[in-house]
């Protein structure tokens, strides 16, 4: 397997890294979701530095068209962060250091959700509706999944504060 280079970067991406980032991309496809994403998601949560739309779209080898889309989709939901460099117009994109707080916040407004649209349609059905037993465990389900998010949450913080400390020694 060829190694990728990236503009401006000496350590390209090896077969192993490179492997990876096309892993997680096959991963996010088969869970509906952009195979791009899941391998710009790789990409940036490995990149030692911040990237420009050009070096991603060199390093995967797509199109910058498919890299805007991509990273617009992810920093809408807090996975990516835009950042300027001083004196360079360029935009350069780094991997969320609050990416996981995201991604759980997320999943925990969809338990949410999800619990409340069950609950509705549940009043709007009779008593004797067959539905209602499946839509009772699937507000149980809900339930139950946003507290163990909500659980999480607080631990998940406290580690990244705990990182962030670290890191400034």
């Amino acid at each position: 397997m060829a190694r990728r280079a990236v503009r401006g970067h000496k350590t390209p991406l090896n077969p192993q890294l490179s492997r990876f980032v096309d892993t997680l991309g096959f991963m996010w496809e088969g869970y509906g979701l952009a195979r791009g994403a899941g391998r710009l998601f790789g990409l940036l949560l490995l990149a030692p530095r911040p990237l420009s739309a050009a070096e991603i779209s060199d390093t995967l080898r797509v199109s910058r068209s498919s890299v805007s889309a991509d990273v617009r989709g992810l920093l809408s939901i807090g996975i990516v962060e835009r950042i300027r460099v001083p004196g360079d117009r360029t935009g350069y994109y780094v991997f969320s250091p609050q990416a996981w707080e995201h991604a759980a916040a997320i999943r925990r407004q969809e338990a949410r959700r999800y619990r409340d649209l069950a609950e509705h349609t549940m009043r709007a059905l009779p008593s004797s509706h067959p539905g209602r037993e499946r839509l009772d465990a699937f507000m149980e389900w809900a339930e139950i999944f946003g507290d163990a998010i909500d659980r999480m949450l607080p631990e998940l913080r406290a580690r990244g504060r705990e990182r962030a400390r670290g890191s400034q020694r």
